[in-house]
């Protein structure tokens, strides 16, 4: 790392909240080699490997999926809008989802990170997304889930 990453890595550790230890994100993402880490209920995605990591986020929560807006269920399956509002109605969000395939799913991951960004996934506190050059100069998108 460069000594300018290394400053603006220090620089963003003590703005955040839940103030992570500069050293140890230094240490995931260089020395471990970590792509997804967490340094003091700070997460750390890196760039090339966030969409990824929200596909298998989802398809391992269907339940959340369910309460996606009905017009990017729609537009990720292809299925009537009055359909789905039908299953989302009757809390029937599980049943919903069951069928959904994993190409809409991703579609619907698209969708959302396009419209929503990757805040409102991976920031439940308040969906803000921080960004920062680590390892090469790769960026991640930073978390603080205090």
């Amino acid at each position: 790392m460069k000594l300018s990453q290394i400053k603006a890595v220090k620089t963003l550790c003590s703005r955040l909240w839940s103030k992570p230890n500069w050293r140890d994100v230094v240490h995931q993402s260089c020395t471990k080699l970590k792509r997804d880490f967490t340094v003091n209920g700070v997460r750390f995605i890196s760039e090339s490997d966030i969409f990824d990591i929200l596909v298998d986020e989802l398809q391992h929560n269907r339940l959340a999926l369910g309460h996606f807006n009905s017009f990017y269920i729609s537009n990720a399956t292809g299925w009537p809008d009055e359909v789905i509002r039908m299953y989302q109605d009757s809390d029937d969000y599980e049943t919903l989802t069951d069928n959904m395939s994993d190409e809409a799913v991703e579609e619907l991951a698209a969708l959302y990170a396009n419209h929503q960004g990757f805040g409102a996934h991976f920031n439940k506190f308040n969906g803000a997304t921080d960004m920062v050059k680590l390892r090469n100069g790769e960026t991640y998108y930073v978390f603080d889930n205090h």
